[in-house]
Formats: C-alpha cells, sequence, structure tokens
C-alpha cells in the first residue's frame, strides 16, 4: 500500500501560481494548508490574487480547481475588468463617465465572494464603485459569456449582472432604490422590480416596475406610478431615471427652492428622449 500525504502546511510569503494557455493565476498569502482528500488549498493573511479578468484582496480564500473554484471571505475586495460594458449605457450597473473618475476596472468590496469560470457572487454589505457611481446591495451575482463564444483567447465578456436585496444605484445627483435589478450587456438593458423609487435633482417617483433601454434610449414603468417635478424650470425625459451625457442634462436654471410641483399618478409610463407619455388612470395635481 502506498502511504501518500494527507496534508501540506507553510508559513511566511506563501505564493502559487497557475500558468497555462487557458488560465493564469497567482495567490499569496501569510500562511496556506492543502489538504489532498477535499482538493481544496487555503491561504490566509493578506490574501491577494490576480486572474485573467479580475484581482482581489481578502482575509481568508479557498481554492479549488487550481484556482477556477475561489471563495474568499472577510474584507474581500475585487476588481473586475470592464471588457465589453458599455460606459454609455443605461444605469444598470453603476459606470462613471468618460473622463478622470472613469478607469478599466469595477471595484467591489464584499463580506464574502465566490468565484467560478462563468460565475462571481458578492454577498453581504456589497458595494460596487466606478468613479462617482456606486451600486449598493446584499447580493451581486455577474455572469460571463461562455468562454467557447468569447471573441477573443482569454477574454471574459460580461453578459448580465444581477443586484439583490436593498439595491441603491448612485450616480452623481441621480438615485434608484429598489430589491432586485437585472443588466443585461448583451442588449444594454436594465429592469428594476419590487417597488422602485428614484430621485433625480429636483424629480421623484415610484413604480412596480421599469424597464429601460440604451438603443434608442427609452423607458416604460408600470404601477401604480406616482411622478413628482417642478413645475417651473425645464427637464428632459429621461432625467427621470438617470444622468445622461456630460452636458446633456438641463437642471433648474436658479439653485432655489421648488415651490410648485406637479404630482401625476398613472398605471403606465413610456419615457422617451422627446416626451414622457402617462397612460391608464391618468391624475394630475398640484
Amino acid at each position: 500500500k502506498t502511504n501518500l500525504f494527507e496534508q501540506i502546511t507553510g508559513e511566511n510569503n506563501v505564493e502559487i501560481q497557475v500558468d497555462k494557455p487557458d488560465q493564469r493565476f497567482t495567490a499569496s498569502g501569510d500562511q496556506f494548508i492543502y489538504s489532498r482528500s477535499q482538493e481544496e488549498l487555503a491561504i490566509s493573511g493578506n490574501v491577494r490574487w490576480s486572474a485573467d479578468n479580475q484581482k482581489g484582496s481578502a482575509d481568508f480564500v479557498t481554492l479549488r480547481e487550481n484556482g477556477h473554484d475561489l471563495s474568499a471571505t472577510g474584507n474581500v475586495k475585487m476588481e473586475l475588468k470592464k471588457n465589453e460594458i458599455e460606459s454609455g449605457g443605461l444605469i444598470g450597473i453603476p459606470m462613471a463617465n468618460k473622463d478622470k473618475e472613469a478607469n478599466d476596472f469595477l471595484t467591489s468590496f464584499s463580506d464574502n465572494l465566490n468565484s467560478h469560470t462563468n460565475r462571481i457572487s458578492l454577498f453581504g454589505n456589497v458595494a460596487v464603485k466606478d468613479g462617482d457611481a456606486s451600486l449598493d446591495c446584499e447580493t451581486l451575482n455577474i455572469y460571463f459569456k461562455d468562454q467557447d463564444n468569447a471573441s477573443t483567447e482569454n477574454e471574459y465578456q460580461v453578459e448580465w449582472i444581477e443586484a439583490l436585496g436593498r439595491v441603491k444605484i448612485y450616480e452623481k445627483t441621480h438615485r434608484i432604490e429598489t430589491q432586485h435589478a437585472i443588466y443585461k450587456a448583451t442588449d444594454s438593458t436594465a429592469n428594476f422590480d419590487q417597488h422602485v423609487r428614484w430621485y433625480s435633482d429636483d424629480l421623484q417617483g415610484e413604480a412596480d416596475q421599469i424597464s429601460m433601454w440604451n438603443e434608442p434610449r427609452h423607458a416604460l414603468a408600470e404601477g401604480p406610478i406616482i411622478v413628482i417635478m417642478p413645475v417651473e424650470g425645464k427637464i428632459q425625459p429621461l432625467e427621470l431615471f438617470g444622468p445622461l451625457d456630460n452636458n446633456s442634462g438641463t437642471k433648474q436654471t436658479q439653485n432655489t427652492k421648488v415651490e410648485h410641483e406637479l404630482q401625476i399618478t398613472s398605471d403606465k409610463m413610456r419615457v422617451s428622449e422627446e416626451q414622457v407619455h402617462f397612460q391608464e388612470n391618468v391624475v394630475a395635481k398640484m
């Protein structure tokens, strides 16, 4: 009978490297434990890792399948390449404008992280930052296209993103709050449901569900819907839901308190770049 080891431990300046044609991965920390029966490598103490599409740090990391399966806990920070995410798209995910605030990565913070070949899940006090834009939630799932269908070797393209639980999306002076949001990068659509609230400068509103499309830019809200907007001043329709391009949004001409507001309720609302169209059981009052 051959005697095989069950466990290997190591301390001080631990470093693991995987360099294969289909995978490049490195990890480092203060201590490690490798379990042969479970085929797991646990690293603790100032853990850092880097892969083809991400890099991160945490208090404790467990690796399986030579780094294809990674779990991290405690003070987790991850930077994810934006790749094919369109920074000029809708606000399903927080994206800074193309200025000095923007960079090539989305930075996330969370209590825990699970990373698999085609999915990354963050949960527990999740915050995603990109310049002056941010997203907070309880759970965030990021799904990638199958590598077999990727356009470039070793390129991980985001297919869709799902945020769940106390979702708050901030971009400059705009905010959306909901319990569930999905952004599909393949066709630049965003869907918010489970009671949505939004705030935009002097505008505010709520609806059961909002769906948004990027080309052409338009949105559909289903109710009951409540929208409160100033009678004075000038707005652009899509400003209801988020910031437009750098110079396209229009604010109040003077930074003064709004004295007269118009409240509109309806069951459905269609928004384009030219107009806001309320439908079904419409009531307007001041």
